[in-house]
């Protein structure tokens, strides 16, 4: 008798999920744009849909078979795939190997013929070498176009950052090509130095709640060298020297009379 209800509960749901399915399908089938996780790209609900443009986000950081998912399922004809390489890899559980050691430095004359046979341009060089030789997982779609000789189109103006932020990643990574499209006065600090101008100090009282007057020395960006041992429990790495000291400048902070509160964008 159980086994029956189960078997009955079973049916059911298979056939709520059918018809779940197909009315997505339906309401699918006259959509222009639709928006979905490449997760859900495989879903049945999109069966016999074609999109001729595929708008990838994060390129830079899915796996190239997710990626390919997309592409070929609906039929693309145009791909535009916007990513960022120079921050985070795709997650995986596997660490892939090691590069292989480089081989010797050929002569003169064969470095001439290279460059020739190469051409002037330089603009795609640097990213078309960039993991040639990585054949894993973490190679991923965006990348491997770039080694194709498809120059990625670099947006240059960034409005997220207070420039004193944004200097040092666009001084490490992106050779001083990125600019601000903000100014320090737009991105007002949570709390001022003893020495803001009163233009900054206006900005920032009127971007912060009345409760929030704190005045002291801090700089839009900190470092805090943390010495400690770090250890490794249920999955994850953690540091109790840097937690401590993490705890100690939000009580800080707080106790200067710092509240929470969403900045003006």
């Amino acid at each position: 008798m159980q086994s029956n209800r189960a078997a009955d509960r079973r049916s059911i749901q298979s056939a709520i999920d059918d018809l779940r399915t197909a009315n997505r399908a339906k309401k699918l089938a006259g959509m222009r744009v639709v928006g979905a996780t490449l997760a859900s790209a495989g879903s049945s609900a999109l069966d016999k849909q074609r999109f001729p443009l595929v708008f990838l986000d994060e390129c830079s950081q899915i796996i190239e078979p997710s990626s390919l998912l997309a592409v070929g399922r609906f039929h693309c004809e145009r791909l535009l795939a916007v990513g960022d390489p120079k921050q985070l890899p795709p997650p995986l559980e596997t660490v892939p190997p090691p590069a292989p050691v480089p081989p010797p430095q050929p002569s003169q004359s064969t470095v001439a013929t290279a460059t020739q046979m190469a051409g002037d341009g330089d603009a795609g060089a640097s990213l078309s070498s960039y993991h040639t030789t990585d054949h894993t997982l973490s190679k991923t779609l965006f990348m491997r176009l770039c080694g194709c000789g498809l120059a990625p189109i670099l947006l240059r103006m960034q409005y997220r950052c207070h420039p004193t932020i944004s200097r040092m990643p666009n001084q490490l990574f992106y050779e001083n090509k990125l600019l601000d499209g903000i100014a320090a006065v737009d991105r007002a600090p949570v709390v001022l130095p003893h020495d803001a101008p009163s233009s900054v100090v206006a900005a920032a009282s009127a971007a912060a709640p009345a409760s929030n007057p704190a005045v002291f020395t801090l700089s839009p960006l900190v470092f805090y060298d943390v010495s400690g041992k770090q250890g490794f429990a249920n999955g994850s790495l953690f540091n109790e020297t840097e937690i401590k000291i993490t705890v100690t400048l939000i009580s800080d902070l707080l106790a200067k009379g710092v509240r929470s509160f969403t900045p003006s964008i």
